[in-house]
């Protein structure tokens, strides 16, 4: 195994404006809800509880599938939500819900192409016997 540096989809989070959340109250523990919002089934209801910008970074980098850089500043906790329209079209509804949902607290992801470091798995083998 070794690493490489590779030009791929990087994404980047940021402050747009004000931050429109509040800090997390004391003693709570991380979580993320979704619940379907009485607008229909193809809207919903994301709630991050005791959530660092990093955090919610390295979320954002499993469920949209490439890299997203917490460049917002913020330290600390928040709380927050957003309601997020689910497009039937997009294969992981993750991505449309929550990129058209940060707006509203006052976040930006940009996209763009950049160099990221990768582990290249050179060879592998079974197990020997015992």
């Amino acid at each position: 195994m070794h690493s490489e540096t590779k030009e791929l989809t990087v994404s980047v989070l940021t402050v747009k404006g004000t931050p429109k959340f509040q800090p997390a109250k004391e003693g709570g523990r991380f979580s993320v809800t979704t619940s379907t919002t009485g607008r229909g089934a193809t809207s919903n209801h994301v709630v991050f509880k005791n959530t660092t910008m990093a955090r919610f970074a390295d979320i954002l980098s499993r469920e949209i599938g490439h890299m997203v850089e917490d460049q917002t500043k913020l330290a600390g906790e928040f709380d927050f939500e957003l309601e997020a329209d689910h497009n039937e079209a997009e294969p992981n509804p993750f991505i449309t819900e929550i990129a058209s949902g940060i707006s509203q607290v006052g976040l930006k992801l940009d996209s763009r192409k950049g160099p990221v470091e990768v582990f290249v798995l050179d060879r592998a083998e079974r197990p020997s016997a015992n």
